[in-house]
């Protein structure tokens, strides 16, 4: 199994000018700047999601009390994605 795939997309020339200067700056690829950047975006939408979940339970007595006792669980996800 392929640890990368290729994809071809378009990106306006400000956007494409921006990771040009900014990945001389940090002497890394563009491909690493736009991946850091994915993994950002995936690791707060993931911990958007998770909150919003247990907002939604917070009303439900039941649910509050099995999602307390798991909370060393989502302590431990949150960790792992912000790695």
């Amino acid at each position: 199994m392929k640890s990368t795939i290729t994809f071809t997309t378009t990106l306006s020339p400000k956007i494409m000018e921006f990771l040009r200067q900014e990945s001389q700056k940090e002497q890394i690829t563009i491909r690493e700047i736009i991946e850091k950047a994915i993994k950002k975006y995936q690791t707060e939408k993931t911990k958007a999601e998770l909150a919003e979940a247990y907002k939604e339970i917070a009303d439900n007595p039941e649910i509050k009390e099995f999602a307390e006792m798991g909370i060393s669980d989502y302590n431990e996800m949150i960790n792992q994605l912000e790695k």
